[in-house]
């Protein structure tokens, strides 16, 4: 025990910094987080959308998390500021990747082989688009999204009628349900024959 005080002083001293730490951080942010549309986590959101799906699902999270104008602008203007740092680094990156993978060993076969395996799929499904193929896509965009819209004007108004309390996780905005409606058609879809559009 004589031996190791020195280390379980440490460990305390660690656990109590780190306490201490998450205490204060919690308490600076509940005070610098703003309150209803000014609320922080409103803006990040609509980065987090930004850099999973792009624009439209970053105009998606604006609309289901509503933060205030001035915050979704400035939110706006660090998504392009790290988005475009980030891509010049990926853009230097990509004309000496294969210099990088030796330098930190990296396997990247499997990577090699996914892109041959896309290729060749793209490669199956690509074709000149006929007058048919373009109507078939319009109608299937066209019908999926009146759908979304029929089954929001359904889901969120019942929600929000007997499950108010769901407010909080944007279960009775009407355009969550539309999205998530329309996407779940297009992940459908995307297992029938349908998928083979992708190439018009």
């Amino acid at each position: 025990i004589v031996k190791r005080k020195p280390a379980v002083i440490e460990g305390i001293f660690q656990l109590d910094m780190e306490y201490c730490a998450g205490s204060y951080g919690y308490d600076i942010g509940k005070r610098s987080g703003g309150q209803g549309p000014e609320e922080v986590w409103r803006g990040l959101a609509t980065i987090a959308g930004s850099w999973i799906g792009g624009g439209a699902n970053q105009a998606a999270m604006f609309e289901v998390f509503k933060p205030s104008g001035e915050l979704f602008s400035a939110t706006i203007a660090v998504d392009v500021i790290v988005a475009n740092i980030w891509m010049a680094f990926l853009l230097y990156g990509a004309g000496m990747s294969e210099r990088v993978d030796r330098f930190f060993k990296a396997d990247s076969s499997a990577v090699h082989q996914l892109k041959e395996k896309i290729e060749n799929y793209q490669l199956s499904i690509s074709k000149i688009p006929t007058l048919t193929d373009i109507m078939v896509i319009l109608a299937f965009g066209f019908g999926a999204t009146a759908i979304g819209h029929f089954g929001a004007d359904l889901i969120a108004p019942f929600i929000g009628d007997n499950f108010p309390g769901l407010a909080k996780f944007s279960l009775t905005s009407g355009f969550f349900w539309l999205i998530v409606i329309a996407t779940t058609l297009g992940i459908i879809l995307s297992f029938t024959k349908a998928r083979k559009l992708e190439g018009a």
